[in-house]
């Protein structure tokens, strides 16, 4: 057989031109701390995105604390590499990678500073991780950070695990605000842009990320000075726009700083600054499509309509806690974008919840923010990753547009089932690198309409059963392809009137709250009933496809039996021990 090589290396040059886009190195989140104390509640959570929705796993092997310094990274495929606490790095099997122990100093279990570590992939060497962290020393009774430093990772070494090959590197000497930092994609599509603030002054460090390592490229001074507060620093998700929020105390109250960020040079453009009231602690976020700009002051969360004015003069309140001590302390604080496009937020003083704005690009109540809706396997000390926007391409056709990397579509999606059709389905799309084009194929041949190519759109099954949903995304420079099988209302298999569903239960022993996850099926009419160790029903609860919570502090204390029915057929049953 003749061989076209000619054919054969553009198909291996395109290949590994996606490869280099299937940047799924924010698919995992550790969350949690203390594991092993006894109390099923502590321990480390580990979030998956993997299938497009978190799934949850509790990772019992982990003792890292992890507060409010949280940073953890994964390779272009998604699977887990390593996470820090700003102390220490533990790996994939959660042991402490060679060389990476005491990175600063120990004054708490875990690093007390938001937003202060970050890990990046090393620009031109796709086996290097870098881990920015800062160094930080006491004056009288305050803590500073006195310089920030790097250390590189060989994510190789050590059989596979990684080991730190370089450590305490120091890229700037100088008193900075404290935490807050983040990163922006250079214009070329490959180099990342640092910006690190001086403490208490207008003064920007600006850091540039190459191939060549991390040095400090320029400095700014513009706009207010910053005081130094508790917050986050972000850029929009199309890095446009830099927001700077700091919490500066109760009487002082909290100052947001918003500015036009150039990717090309690294350049910041002062745009304005609000005084945000004196409420408590909180943090921000941008929304996928960088028109809305979320603020949460603890107790309130407030959306900024960007495309209608960057002053900040135009705030909507989407949602308020009344109740600010609610059990474990769930209010507002630290919040992050993640791969399933929906925005979570970390509670402010401990708590096994989190709070999420499930469509973040929707304007208003449109947002559907949830309080209080998303339960871990574990207490979280309100800390949340630190993420940069991995997948923002090259800004094509700039100046810096140098180094030929173009935007190939990278196909990824979610779906929602609906709560009162059953057979109706809600997709998210998720996709990077420039999209102009959708095409929806949802593999239901007896669909009048069967496909689609509007970018969220709604599709009603014509029956049950196991379909391949597929989307094609494109652009000039390319296409890409991610299909799924949706398995809807059929547990009957071949010889049996049952089949074995990936259904978790926990915690148990439970106290508050029981999680039923419901993973890769889509009920018909999925019932949980819980009974009491006489037989008689004390609870019943609809289920649905994915995390489903459900509150039983109002039962007393004993044995309970756990039965999980489909269409009138038990699935799934345990015993249940109530604290």
């Amino acid at each position: 057989m003749k061989i076209n090589y000619s054919l054969l290396f553009i198909v291996i040059y395109l290949l590994n031109h996606t490869v280099g886009y299937c940047q799924r190195y924010d698919f995992n989140w550790m969350l949690g701390y203390a594991g092993g104390l006894g109390d099923p509640r502590f321990g480390i959570t580990k979030m998956n995105f993997n299938n497009g929705f978190p799934i949850l796993s509790f990772i019992h092997k982990s003792k890292m604390y992890i507060y409010d310094a949280n940073a953890s990274f994964s390779d272009p495929n998604g699977e887990l590499l390593f996470y820090s606490n700003g102390y220490d790095i533990e790996d994939s099997d959660f042991n402490i990678m060679p060389n990476s122990s005491d990175l600063g100093i120990r004054y708490w279990e875990g690093l007390q500073s938001a937003q202060s570590l970050m890990f990046l992939p090393y620009p031109g060497w796709k086996d290097g991780t870098i881990l920015i962290y800062p160094n930080l020393r006491r004056a009288s009774t305050e803590f500073y950070v006195f310089d920030i430093r790097y250390l590189i990772i060989n994510n190789k070494w050590n059989n596979g695990y990684g080991q730190v090959v370089e450590r305490d590197q120091i890229i700037l000497n100088d008193t900075i605000n404290e935490g807050e930092m983040t990163a922006c994609k250079h214009a070329n599509g490959r180099d990342w842009w640092i910006l690190i603030n001086e403490l208490n002054s207008n003064k920007y460090y600006k850091i540039l990320v190459d191939p060549n390592g991390i040095h400090v490229f320029d400095t700014i001074f513009i706009g207010d000075a910053v005081i130094s507060g508790l917050g986050q620093s972000k850029f929009s998700s199309n890095g446009n726009i830099y927001a700077s929020y700091q919490n500066i105390s109760e009487s002082v109250g909290s100052f947001l700083y918003l500015y036009y960020f150039d990717r090309c040079s690294g350049s910041l453009d002062f745009i304005t600054s609000k005084h945000m009231g004196t409420k408590g602690l909180g943090g921000i976020e941008f929304s996928p499509n960088s028109k809305f700009l979320y603020y949460c002051n603890g107790l309130q969360l407030f959306q900024f309509d960007l495309e209608e004015s960057l002053l900040l003069d135009n705030q909507v309140m989407i949602d308020t806690i009344t109740d600010r001590y609610l059990p474990w302390g769930s209010a507002y604080f630290l919040q992050q974008l993640a791969p399933d496009g929906r925005i979570y937020i970390s509670s402010a003083f401990g708590s096994d919840i989190m709070h999420v704005i499930n469509k973040p690009n929707l304007k208003g109540e449109a947002s559907i923010p949830t309080f209080n809706s998303f339960k871990l396997k574990s207490i979280n000390a309100g800390s949340i990753p630190n993420m940069p926007n991995y997948r923002l391409g090259p800004l094509d056709g700039s100046l810096c547009d140098t180094l030929g990397i173009d935007n190939i579509p990278w196909a990824h999606w979610r779906y929602n089932q609906d709560t009162l059709d059953y057979l109706t389905f809600e997709f998210t799309d998720l996709s990077a690198y420039e999209v102009e084009e959708w095409y929806w194929d949802f593999g239901d041949p007896n669909s009048p309409v069967g496909t689609s190519r509007d970018t969220n759109p709604i599709h009603t099954f014509s029956q049950n059963g196991v379909y391949e949903v597929c989307l094609i995304v494109k652009n000039k420079n390319g296409a890409d392809t991610l299909c799924r099988t949706i398995t809807i209302g059929t547990v009957s298999t071949k010889g049996s009137d049952k089949k074995i569903l990936d259904i978790q239960v926990w915690p148990n022993p439970c106290k508050d709250f029981l999680i039923i996850n419901v993973l890769d099926y889509n009920p018909q009419k999925m019932v949980l009933q819980i009974n009491n160790s006489i037989g008689e029903l004390v609870l019943s609860k609809k289920l649905y496809q994915g995390s489903n919570s459900i509150e039983v502090e109002d039962l007393h204390s004993g044995i309970y039996f756990i039965s999980i029915l489909e269409k009138g057929k038990e699935i799934k049953s345990e015993k249940l021990i109530k604290l």
